[in-house]
């Protein structure tokens, strides 16, 4: 067993005790400082991200993935601004839910407490076990580990001002398949598993886990327009729900469809490949041919003969002056 893994739970499972006991006031403070640590670390974290994003590039990611996998200045306000809000709930713990009193005088209470070491892979996840009294340990994939590091350490600095204990959050900084696998069977330390991501990970973690596991399903948000329905708001959260990201724009059900883009196609071929493929599928093919055959040659080659074939492709398709044509006037 991986006598680093162990130790990393055993402090978890130690900690976990003190952690549920800490008072409200310090919760919240804390998250505030937590909040405060990410973006006082946001250079920091920001070229851990540009790295996971050159080898997202270098394996082919494909464009949606890489889209959730970006971090700039905004999102990591959105996440900094994702623990304010946290701090700002009510606190769960010693919460009572129901009292009664049994006929034979005995009182029957529900009242909330901590679970005690509880897993996952985001900013929220943290916020929302530390403030509800747990422990967290995240475990995430290859795919991030160096923005998941810098996040996670950034939060532990906060951790320290306020002499948390050191068990509150930690990191699984490896990721091959034999870890993920002796954790899921830490039973003597981690209390609840809740697996975030694909169905093939979550039944793996159903399937081979030894500790009590929350099935979170892979999820679906639906969003449905009725012909009497209040048009503004409507398009407001068609907006907020569904143009976040290319994959959640092309699930949009319509009978017309069109983009506009403020954004010069020109800055961005990622962007120019998933606006087409959203009007026009496959008219630029898969992404992967795409990035092979115009995108990393034109970007990292200067090919202009790609360049050129490209233009002749979307040519007639494009209403809009190019940046550089903008720009001498």
């Amino acid at each position: 067993m991986d006598a680093k893994l162990q130790e990393l739970c055993r402090q978890a499972h130690e900690d976990r005790i003190r952690v549920g006991m800490l008072d409200t006031d310090t919760k919240n403070r804390t998250l505030e400082l937590a909040a405060d640590a990410l973006m006082a670390h946001e250079q920091e974290i920001l070229e851990a991200n540009a790295i996971d994003m050159e080898r997202g590039r270098e394996r082919n990611m494909p464009q949606g993935l890489l889209d959730r996998l970006k971090l700039d200045h905004d999102r990591l306000l959105g996440m900094a601004d994702g623990l304010r809000q946290v701090a700002k709930l009510e606190d769960p713990i010693g919460e009572v839910m129901s009292m009664r009193k049994r006929p034979n005088g005995l009182i029957i209470g529900k009242v909330r407490v901590a679970i005690g070491v509880r897993p996952n892979v985001t900013s929220d996840a943290f916020g929302l076990c530390f403030k509800s009294g747990n422990c967290a340990i995240l475990k995430g994939g290859s795919d991030a580990i160096h923005s998941n590091i810098a996040i996670v350490s950034a939060m532990q600095e906060a951790l320290r001002r306020m002499n948390i204990p050191k068990g509150a959050l930690s990191l699984i900084e490896s990721t091959d398949r034999e870890t993920t696998n002796a954790f899921m069977k830490m039973k003597d330390y981690v209390d609840l598993l809740i697996p975030r991501g694909g169905r093939g990970l979550i039944q793996s973690v159903v399937n081979n886990a030894t500790i009590p596991v929350i099935e979170t399903g892979t999820g679906n948000c639906h969003v449905y327009v009725d012909q009497f329905a209040d048009q503004e708001m409507a398009v407001n959260i068609i907006k907020n729900a569904k143009t976040q990201g290319a994959k959640a724009v092309k699930e949009i059900s319509a009978n017309a469809r069109f983009a506009l883009t403020g954004t010069p196609v020109e800055n961005h071929l990622g962007e120019l490949w998933s606006i087409f493929d959203y009007l026009m599928p496959g008219f630029l093919f898969s992404y992967q041919k795409f990035r092979r055959l115009y995108e990393i040659p034109i970007v990292k080659e200067g090919n202009e003969t790609a360049a050129s074939n490209l233009r002749r492709l979307i040519g007639p398709f494009v209403l809009r002056r190019l940046k550089k044509d903008v720009m001498k006037e």
